[in-house]
């Protein structure tokens, strides 16, 4: 091959390299631009795009200027000029030295250098363009700092901005160092061999370079100062005494210090004297010791200690006040709860609605049984189930639902597991606090097609986009689409990415890894890419700036199915607030309403007052829509988040405390009630209620907890958060009078177990092979009193296991003090159904009360057995068995129906 051909080759190689690497690198970009341009959100793309390449610009000029820069003053300052210097002599303080010179560095080097940190420059300014964004669009939030006096926003915004500019500008400057003092290690290495000494031109260009490393040091110090208001020792949270009086002016005066040093290493020439250079470093050493280390615990051994409530008393106070405000506790009603009237079947009987809502089926259990009794196909299950209130007969109803989600095995065909099998189908219903004959959930809502009560009528049962579809489909292919009837069922939305020519086709592969893309013959020109099909993921990629609820919850409306998904507006920079969780500000300020079929991203804004969603609305302001753009209806389904109730009371529990002697002396310290759940000891979680609180005309639906003293089992408060209208998002606390003792749900849990009837059934059922399940124990407050309820399932040990749902337990507790026991009005009952346990506990005569009876047809039952005779023509053991279930239940209900008594009037 000749020398021309041997430049075509590697010419062409180049070039062929340089093409890879531009669509590997260009495809991610390419298919994020066009996955937002199908959500309609392509400002995001361009907003981040514009800002980053101007901060990577930045980063490249600024770190390519400075190396450079300092590698032509270092070849300005070598003696060695020309390519063919010869010796040189070089006086090194006083000394003549003879050195053979050395030819100058070729052009191209200083500029290659320069690139490699330009590169590495814009590396670095890179993540710069958020922190830029935040800053330059701040606004303020109108509540200043106990400690120097600036609003929140100088520490939410501007100090993370300036420590990223420092940190940034700090790099270039050890770049720099390095750059030049390995310039002159390798250059000079012949004077320091002859001479032993390093010529005064070298040392004055790396003593400026020492001096504005050193210099950059002061603005940090200044910024560690105020830093302090965020990250201080403070009891509470933020500065303390000695953070205030010591670490703060300690850093003031270290800033002065090193921007002196600074200029002194600079300007060394001119204080070209040992002793002085000596006397400033050691000076400034000893100033820093003694001011970081020394006396900030010499002030706090002598001064704070001996009188400390004192000392930090208005530390405390301002970390408790701050605190409060961060997480929305400010903004608590307390109540007093005087649980004094026991209950009686006339209070009963006015709170009907809240009983007819209590909630006997656990998610656990319940998502148990809606596998074995309602995936129907080997390739749905449930993800999950959630809780929410309809409308059903005019009256607000608590449900429990879930999505039947597609379920593909990984190591299925490629062409299943994203071309046949895309979607889910359906969603199954059931009320909170009914079962059928045979302990069995009640539906309202199921089946393929899904039917049931008109209030949950389906029209697009379809589900693309949900929390189980973590891989991406190709719709609209020559492969069909198969849904539970096995009949092709095509994608008939917009959603989604065209695939269209080979190009694009190269982009999604080299993007997804997956060649597939490429080579199959299945794609057509209709043929759409959906791919962060997981609403968690997608949202991520949508709005990376916020932090979202760990459950989103499926919503039913006008035939359509909708997630909901809660996000957070969350910093750990609020100045005096104490940190949970790893931030120490939150706001649940958006809701996300994601179209289960389409993919559409509805980011509806609830709390507009938050000053860090207008940051993020001024950033982008096309992302979000105010609440009275989304449909009313979807609205009504909002509800206050479980996550940011948790996170909330778990800093409540210290700081209810108001007084700083109180919180100091750690006199009331709360904790979350603990519960047995499945043999196991845990916090009680937030649950869901529809009830009337106390001193309220009408139910509502609303999120409740319980809290005990630390180290204590007994009641002292309740926390509810209410969810229904205009009364969204006001917490209420209801405290318990400190000299009545009110049973918490561990000593509810301890007297079931002493109950001789319940704890020999119980141990009856576990030797007769079944397991016992013990459902959550909820605590209920009704007028001036509360009511335990706890559902109890049974379970078989055997490889197909559906929980039913077989006794309710029913406790109340007289709240006492240390006079007494609490009398005849503490009782533990446990009955078939929540009715007959009310009745038994309050000593209503009633008929007997029948099971709800599901509601089914012979004409279902006839569906379910032709179901199963399908699964077993095919094999299909576990649908076969499913099914003749469901037929079996049918018949047995409609058996039993033509014998059940009318039912009784409720207490």
């Amino acid at each position: 091959m000749s020398r021309t051909q041997r430049i075509r080759a590697l010419a062409a190689a180049s070039v062929v390299t340089a093409l890879v690497l531009a669509l590997v690198v260009l495809s991610g970009p390419y298919l994020r631009y066009l996955w937002l341009d199908s959500l309609s959100q392509t400002e995001v793309f361009w907003t981040l795009l514009w800002n980053r390449i101007g901060c990577v610009t930045l980063g490249f000029l600024v770190m390519a200027a400075v190396v450079y820069a300092n590698l032509w003053l270092c070849e300005r300052n070598w003696p060695s000029r020309g390519p063919n210097a010869g010796p040189v002599e070089v006086e090194v303080r006083g000394t003549r030295v003879v050195v053979v010179g050395r030819p100058a560095l070729p052009w191209w080097v200083p500029w290659v250098l320069a690139l490699g940190a330009g590169l590495l420059g814009g590396l670095a300014f890179y993540p710069l363009a958020t922190t830029w964004l935040t800053f330059y669009h701040r606004v303020p939030f109108n509540t200043a700092d106990p400690l120097f006096g600036y609003d929140v926003s100088t520490y939410v915004f501007t100090l993370p901005f300036c420590y990223a500019v420092l940190a940034r500008l700090n790099l270039a400057c050890v770049t720099a160092l390095l750059v030049t003092g390995l310039f002159y290690v390798v250059r000079g290495n012949r004077i320091l061999l002859h001479a032993g000494r390093i010529p005064p031109v070298v040392v004055r260009h790396l003593m400026i370079l020492l001096g504005i490393f050193v210099l950059l040091r002061a603005p940090g110090f200044w910024l560690d100062r105020l830093d302090l208001a965020v990250n201080g020792n403070g009891l509470a949270a933020g500065a303390g005494y000695v953070d205030a009086h010591v670490l703060a002016p300690a850093n003031g005066l270290m800033a002065l210090a090193t921007l002196v040093v600074g200029l002194f290493l600079i300007l060394y020439r001119r204080f070209d004297r040992p002793l002085l250079q000596l006397s400033v470093l050691v000076g400034v050493s000893v100033l820093g010791l003694m001011t970081v280390y020394l006396l900030p615990a010499a002030v706090q051994a002598y001064v704070v200690r001996p009188n400390e409530i004192a000392r930090e008393r208005p530390f405390v106070e301002g970390g408790i006040k701050m605190t409060r405000l961060a997480y929305g506790l400010d903004r608590i009603e307390e109540v007093p709860f005087l649980p004094d009237e026991p209950l009686s079947p006339e209070i009963l009987s006015d709170y009907s609605q809240t009983l007819d809502n209590v909630r006997l089926w656990d998610p656990e259990p319940l998502q148990n049984a809606y596998e074995q009794l309602q995936s129907l196909r080997t390739y749905y299950g449930f993800e999950d189930v959630d809780i929410d209130r309809y409308q059903v007969d005019g009256s607000t109803r608590q449900v429990m639902l879930s999505a039947r989600e597609i379920s593909v095995n990984s190591n299925t065909t490629w062409v299943n597991r994203h071309l046949k099998y895309t979607h889910g189908y359906g969603v199954v219903v059931s009320p909170v606090n009914e079962r059928n004959s045979e302990g069995q959930p009640l539906f309202w809502l199921k089946n393929l097609p899904p039917s049931g009560l008109p209030e949950f009528a389906i029209e697009r049962p379809e589900i693309y986009f949900g929390e189980a579809t973590k891989w991406y489909v190709l719709v609209n292919t020559r492969e069909p689409e198969l849904s539970y009837s096995e009949k092709a069922t095509p994608f008939q939305g917009t959603a989604g990415i065209p695939v269209r020519g080979g190009l694009r086709r190269l982009a999604m592969s080299i993007y997804l890894s997956d060649p597939n893309i490429l080579l199959s013959g299945a794609i057509t020109p209709n043929t759409r890419l959906l791919f962060d099909r997981d609403i968690r993921t997608r949202l991520h990629r949508l709005v990376p700036f916020l932090e979202q609820e760990p459950d989103p919850y499926l919503v039913i409306h006008q035939g359509k199915l909708h997630w909901i998904v809660d996000l957070y507006t969350v910093t750990n920079r609020y100045p005096y607030s104490h940190q949970a969780g790893g931030v120490n500000y939150v706001r649940n300020s958006v809701k996300a309403v994601i179209d289960a079929y389409s993919g559409e991203v509805q980011l509806v804004v609830v709390d507009d007052k938050d000053p860090l969603l207008k940051v993020y609305r001024s950033i982008f302001p096309k992302l979000f829509v105010d609440r009275s753009q989304v449909d009313p209806e979807i609205a009504e389904h909002f509800r206050y988040p479980e996550r940011l109730l948790k996170l909330q009371a778990d800093v409540f529990k210290s700081f209810h405390m108001t007084d700083p002697e109180m919180f100091y002396n750690r006199e009331d310290l709360w904790e979350l009630a603990q519960e047995t759940y499945m043999d196991k000891e845990r916090t009680v979680e937030p649950y869901y209620l529809v009830m009337r609180l106390p001193g309220e005309p009408e139910p509502e639906f609303i999120l409740m907890l319980p809290f005990t003293p630390k180290d204590k089992d007994n009641l002292n408060a309740w926390m509810a958060a209410r969810c229904d209208d205009e009364q969204y998002g006001r917490l209420l606390l209801y405290r318990f009078p400190k000299d009545r003792l009110v049973y918490g749900p561990k000593q509810i849990e301890a007297r079931i177990n002493q109950d001789e009837d319940i704890s020999g059934q119980l141990t009856l059922w576990n030797q007769q092979g079944s397991t016992v399940i013990r459902g959550n124990l909820l605590v209920i407050p009704i007028e001036r009193s509360l009511l335990y309820v706890e559902p109890l399932y049974l379970q078989t040990q055997g490889k197909t296991r559906i929980p039913e749902l077989k006794r309710v337990i029913v406790a109340t507790a007289e709240s006492h003090g240390d006079e007494g026991d609490g009398g005849g009005g503490n009782r533990v009952v446990m009955r078939e159904s929540l009715e007959l346990a009310l009745a038994a506990a309050f000593g209503i005569v009633t008929a007997p009360v029948p099971v709800v009876l599901d509601k089914g047809t012979p004409r279902d039952a006839l569906n379910h057995i032709e179901n199963a005779e399908g699964a077993l023509s095919k094999g299909d053991w576990k649908t076969f068995g499913v099914e003749m279930q469901k037929a079996k239940g049918i018949l047995s209900d409609l058996s039993q129906a033509e014998e059940a008594p009318p039912p009784p009037q409720k207490p």
